[in-house]
């Protein structure tokens, strides 16, 4: 199958979508599919095992649109090159311009890979209309879709993959009392509830907070951690060091809230985080949901309540048989969701797409010649 694929950032640039991507490619690619990456950041991080295209950086001038927007307008315009299949990885604005510039060429698919915002979900029924099937990472993203007027039946509700080969290489002893935290440094990830439950905990325990990642809160965040010398900020780390961090550590922490306009889908750190073998924390905001369907192997917490995590931490921290048994429930929770395995969900939800391409096409045919 020659696929088209839209995707505004890829690797190196960090994130769960952008590791999303180069892992779906690769595992598509191995399959024996063609596959051409349309992107405006990163190198597309397929090392040579696909077509990439480049697209012009987005000129500054159009102010009051964003990048994505621009993007989505610019990668749209591709799409009549004889592709069997348009894959794009986003929501409104890539279905948007999808549906602006859709014809009978090929059918479409669309990933979205965190909540949506309701403000728009009048302009979302309108755009999705043309999608032929969703990929919903998430039971929350599932729900989303439907309240924008999807069918039921043209969505696939699945998570990322794991790179099972890349996680296996990694041996990183352990530090104790370490806890991680990986992700964008904004209001959605909530690192500040973790900074705090951190630093309220007694100074005799021994702990220390590896923050990863950077994005638009770092300094508000390195002000409110103070040079407390129990809390260390990373930066942007290369997937390798990444994992050894969290390897390392004795807890992953991921304290994620729902936002007006976004939330998370299913984060693709947690599961890398559980196929580590890494005792989770999971805010009860961002849990995987029938993704993984045991729910035993992590814990969920209120994101809003800064004394609930900090005795959470301490319990765990000050338990290692508890450590232990989360670790090994994590890393069994995750094992089917190997990216080969993952990419054959891709495939279903192609199927559907192809359904609904070939039930429009019939009915394009029928009102183009009606019977006599």
């Amino acid at each position: 199958m020659k696929i088209l694929r839209i995707a505004e950032r890829t690797l190196p640039l960090r994130g769960g979508k952008e590791v999303h991507v180069a892992e779906l490619t690769r595992a598509q690619v191995a399959m024996g599919h063609e596959v051409t990456l349309l992107y405006s950041a990163g190198d597309g991080g397929l090392d040579g095992q696909s077509q990439q295209i480049m697209l012009p950086s987005v000129a500054r001038q159009f102010r009051g649109l964003s990048r994505t927007f621009l993007f989505a307008a610019a990668a749209t315009r591709h799409m009549s090159r004889g592709y069997d299949l348009i894959h794009a990885h986003g929501d409104l604005a890539e279905a948007w311009w999808i549906s602006r510039r859709w014809s009978p060429a090929a059918p479409t698919v669309l990933t979205v890979h965190g909540q949506l915002n309701p403000r728009y979900s009048r302009l979302s029924r309108l755009a999705f209309r043309n999608i032929g099937a969703f990929i919903a990472l998430g039971d929350n993203v599932h729900e989303d879709l439907l309240g924008c007027g999807v069918p039921d039946s043209r969505i696939v509700t699945m998570s990322s993959g794991v790179n099972r080969g890349m996680l296996a290489a990694v041996e990183a002893p352990r530090k104790p009392g370490h806890i991680t935290c990986v992700g964008s440094l904004d209001a959605v990830k909530n690192v500040e509830t973790v900074i705090a439950a951190v630093r309220s905990l007694p100074t005799n325990i021994l702990v220390h907070l590896d923050i990863i990642g950077d994005g638009p809160l770092r300094q508000q965040l390195e002000i409110q951690a103070a040079g407390d010398p129990r809390i260390s900020f990373h930066g942007q780390l290369p997937r390798e060091r990444v994992y050894e961090h969290v390897q390392a550590s004795d807890l992953f922490i991921i304290a994620s809230r729902r936002l007006a306009s976004k939330g998370e889908g299913v984060p693709t750190a947690l599961l890398e985080a559980m196929a580590l073998g890494t005792a989770c924390l999971v805010s009860s905001e961002a849990t995987p949901g029938s993704a993984i369907p045991r729910s035993d192997s992590y814990v969920v917490f209120d994101p809003l309540d800064t004394k609930s995590l900090s005795d959470l931490i301490l319990r765990c921290l000050t338990d290692a048989e508890q450590l232990r048994r989360l670790g090994t429930l994590a890393s069994e929770a995750v094992a089917h969701l190997d990216w080969p395995n993952q990419a054959q969900r891709v495939m279903g939800a192609y199927e559907r797409a192809i359904e609904h391409h070939s039930a429009v096409i019939g009915r394009r045919q029928n009102w183009s010649h009606p019977s006599a």
